[in-house]
């Protein structure tokens, strides 16, 4: 493996997969309808994910394609059915410390991405799988013990290479080429780097030069 990616901050950018992942947790959605909060204020959304009791998750549309999220994340009334315990819990326990280090906002923003972190890694899941599709890539899922998901995106065409995707519970990816050499794992993973922000890492075989005749991108 030459090459492998950490995308943070992971963006929906499919309604679709947002979809799927509402369904998978057992919710369903609503188009252009509106997301419940406190004392029954409601706003007007995309999609919502409609939450047992009187608090919703909203997506709205914004110029990037991506969706915003709209929520009131007080309380529990959200993380109770979005969150993974586990991830909720590590957010709780680094609140504080973070909020002296890089104050309140990252602080919130760090529990907020924690409370809904179950409904991220469906998302995840379901937008790479998509966009795997996309590309050709025969996708074989893996869910592993400790709650994590693994894709392998297969080239039927090249049976030596693939990327590997994992998905933990804290709605974070990632992704790694295996049977690349040189740039052609960064051309193969590109496709992927839309769904987050992206912290790279190359390793020796990344230097090593690309055999003839092999195709090296998707």
């Amino acid at each position: 493996m030459s090459h492998w990616i950490s995308l943070q901050n992971t963006k929906i950018i499919s309604k679709t997969a947002a979809i799927k992942a509402a369904t998978k947790l057992g919710y369903q959605c609503r188009h252009r309808a509106k997301c419940r909060g406190y004392n029954g204020q409601t706003q007007q959304c995309d999609l919502v994910v409609v939450l047992p009791g009187g608090y919703d998750l909203g997506l709205n549309k914004q110029p990037d394609g991506s969706y915003g999220l709209v929520a009131d994340f007080w309380s529990d009334y959200i993380s109770k059915y979005l969150a993974d315990p586990e991830t909720l819990q590590k957010a709780y326990d680094m609140y504080s410390e973070l909020c002296k280090t890089q104050g309140y906002e990252a602080a919130e923003a760090m529990l907020n991405a924690a409370k809904i972190s179950k409904f991220k890694q469906a998302c995840n899941l379901y937008e790479t799988m998509e966009l795997a599709q996309q590309q050709g890539y025969y996708v074989v899922q893996h869910e592993l013990p400790d709650g994590s998901i693994r894709l392998e995106l297969q080239d039927g065409n090249e049976n030596t290479k693939k990327i590997l995707v994992d998905l933990p519970s804290t709605g974070e990816m990632k992704v790694e080429a295996e049977g690349y050499s040189g740039s052609s794992c960064q051309e193969a993973t590109k496709f992927l780097e839309s769904l987050g922000t992206v912290q790279s890492t190359l390793k020796p075989e990344y230097y090593e030069p690309q055999k003839e005749g092999v195709r090296n991108s998707v």
